[in-house]
């Protein structure tokens, strides 16, 4: 769910046995999305593929010619978005060329959203600008669904926020959100993020696990958004990147969750950490019954990650999804070998699913 194009090169596509390339069961969505990720990313290594990105990024840089280019972007519908996310978001690394200060905006579900465009960390905002509603769009065609619906949350909790985009999609609709990131490298993307659109986060500085206490926290140098607290997303950072370490505090969802009344939607992004968050949060999800959107990159995991909703009485569906149409449930075959990283958890309706 990390808002940046590296999830999907860096861990999911890097090869042919990667979680994407080895699952069998795929929605005819799916196997269309990919196909074409697929192909733009052979048009993305061809001369065209560079031609047409040193085209954009000449047009992003300087501000007479970005007004247009924003303005042809935000008619685009989400699929559209996705795909110049996927071809255009990194067209400014290791750019050397001027670049015009200024802002980029998007419109959500009828709220306008600025970004900054800073050239000094031009790389960063111009990736977060496109990846905004870009990347993983069916997530945020489901927010935008619950956002319109009588079911609204009332209380938005992001779990792994990396550089705040997920919350600032509630944050400017008036939606109250706990926003939890470990890494306080990320923490002033988010809070200009909010500055530039009048609204004010709550933040919490900790890791989110099954107990309390202290936990090594590691990321590449260059990509803070990119953190991990798993022992095996480590591995794999470890055989691509070199890495920074710190210590952060580790608590338990329940601890700030505990008598919360208010209707929440809850979005779990840990590279490889779910599992535990979920130990840590049973409590919040047997009384309170919030909606839960995860990622769940690593196939072997998900059996453990069905049986956990399972107890709780919850059931897995497919995204985008929306509250006033029926859930695409899937069952745990299909759900571990299931070609999207991205799910919903829903609770169960009816004594047969009550929780075990």
């Amino acid at each position: 769910m990390r808002c940046y194009v590296e999830k999907h090169n860096d861990l999911n596509r890097g090869s042919e046995s990667g979680p994407l390339s080895s699952c069998p069961v795929e929605s005819d969505q799916m196997i269309r999305k990919n196909s074409i990720w697929r192909a733009c990313a052979r048009v993305w290594r061809t001369p065209v593929g560079a031609s047409g990105r040193a085209v954009v990024r000449r047009l992003a840089a300087r501000s007479w010619s970005r007004a247009p280019l924003n303005h042809l972007h935000a008619i685009l519908p989400s699929r559209l978005k996705s795909y110049c996310h996927i071809c255009f978001a990194q067209i400014f690394r290791d750019s050397h060329g001027r670049v015009d200060e200024g802002q980029w905006w998007v419109k959500f579900a009828g709220k306008k959203i600025v970004l900054p465009l800073r050239p000094e960390r031009i790389s960063v905002d111009w990736d977060g600008a496109l990846s905004i509603l870009g990347c993983d769009f069916p997530i945020k065609d489901t927010y935008r669904a619950f956002l319109g619906s009588s079911l609204r949350p009332e209380l938005f909790v992001d779990v792994g926020g990396n550089l705040g985009t997920h919350s600032l999609l509630f944050l400017v609709h008036g939606v109250d959100t706990l926003t939890f990131e470990p890494n306080d490298e990320c923490h002033a993307y988010l809070a200009e993020f909010c500055r530039m659109n009048g609204v004010t986060p709550t933040l919490e500085t900790v890791a989110l696990g099954a107990t309390e206490g202290e936990i090594e926290l590691c990321y590449p140098v260059d990509q803070s958004w990119l953190g991990t607290t798993d022992a095996a997303t480590r591995g794999h950072l470890e055989a691509k990147f070199p890495l920074k370490r710190k210590t952060v505090r580790l608590a338990r969802l329940d601890d700030y969750l505990r008598h919360e009344e208010r209707r929440m939607l809850i979005k779990i992004d840990t590279e490889g950490n779910e599992s535990s968050v979920l130990k840590g949060a049973e409590e919040t999800l047997r009384d309170a019954r919030p909606t839960v959107i995860f990622e769940s990159n690593d196939p072997s995991r998900r059996a453990e990650l069905s049986g956990q909703f399972k107890s709780l009485g919850y059931e897995i569906a497919e995204l985008p999804c929306s509250p006033i149409q029926s859930p695409r449930v899937i069952d745990e075959a299909t759900f571990v070998r299931h070609g999207s990283n991205n799910f919903i958890a829903l609770p169960c309706t009816g004594e047969q699913d009550e929780p075990e």
